[in-house]
């Protein structure tokens, strides 16, 4: 990171230092990028490229498939389980069937916003909707009258989610769920001014391959927690800038609970297995 520019941290930041310190340390503070997954790569390629190429008033299906199998490094005779080539096409279909409600004013915007205490904080929500609440009829100041029109602001995130079957058709584990809680979706609708928050979810069962959804889950956004999560946020901003001035080439404390998560083992486990020091692993990942 450059040291004569300020930190902006994220909401993805904030979730790695939760899950472990020393991992956010080897990706943010070393710069080190972690490996991704195919689960990862089919939801943003698959499915929320599509949708968005489709606000944008483009299709590109000959390129979702080949940018899919790269993000992750996989070969051309790639043949997983439920990921095919044909989901975005699925995908789109499904979409245009039951599209988001309202005028897509913004796609993948990064937006910004200061925290108290300063500290900068950026989101960027999939897709921003202004959709019609209504209006009233006032005076035009020369003895008319004009029509109000009072629009709500949501933030929308596209998520590809999987499920267990028993067997083909099986949906009992087919459960579309989204927390007013939700972190993520709190900070989006925050950073964007938004009065609500969402996921637009599609899930694909792990037996049958079969695509479900979308499935809209959305939540206004609580002014209350809106305020908590700004100064929780800038608190737990603060915990990670002590660590950092405090730590130096001391060891960041690490979760061995999370070594696994991501549903692979984290790149950097053998130097990491205890107790590295900052600096080593630093310079062993800078002479590989």
């Amino acid at each position: 990171m450059d040291e004569l520019k300020p930190w902006v941290y994220s909401h993805t930041q904030l979730d790695l230092w939760r899950t472990c310190k020393r991992r956010y340390h080897w990706r943010y503070e070393l710069g080190h990028k972690e490996p991704t997954t195919d689960n990862m790569a089919a939801g943003t390629w698959l499915v929320q490229n599509p949708i968005e190429d489709f606000h944008h008033q483009e299709f590109h299906p000959h390129t979702y498939w080949p940018n899919f199998i790269a993000e992750f490094g996989g070969k051309g005779d790639y043949d997983g389980p439920i990921f095919t080539p044909d989901i975005p096409q699925k995908t789109l279909i499904a979409y245009k069937a039951n599209p988001v409600v309202g005028n897509v004013v913004d796609i993948e915007r990064t937006f910004e916003i200061a925290l108290p205490g300063g500290t900068r904080y950026s989101s960027r929500p999939d897709l921003v909707v202004e959709r019609f609440k209504g209006g009233e009829m006032v005076g035009d100041g020369a003895g008319g009258q004009i029509q109000t029109k009072e629009f709500q602001r949501v933030v929308w995130d596209i998520k590809l989610k999987t499920f267990n079957q028993a067997r083909n058709g099986d949906e009992f584990f087919l459960k579309p769920t989204l927390s007013p809680l939700d972190d993520q979706g709190i900070s989006q609708a925050v950073c964007a001014g938004a009065e609500a928050f969402g996921q637009i979810q599609f899930w694909l069962g792990k037996k049958d391959g079969l695509l479900r959804g979308p499935f809209y889950l959305e939540h206004p956004l609580n002014p209350v927690l809106a305020r908590e999560w700004k100064w929780e946020t800038a608190f737990e901003i603060d915990q990670i800038t002590a660590l950092r001035d405090y730590i130096s080439d001391r060891q960041w404390p690490k979760n061995p609970d999370s070594c696994n998560k991501f549903g692979r083992v984290w790149p950097a486990w053998d130097a990491c297995n205890f107790g590295f020091v900052g600096k080593q692993l630093d310079k062993e990942n800078k002479s590989a």
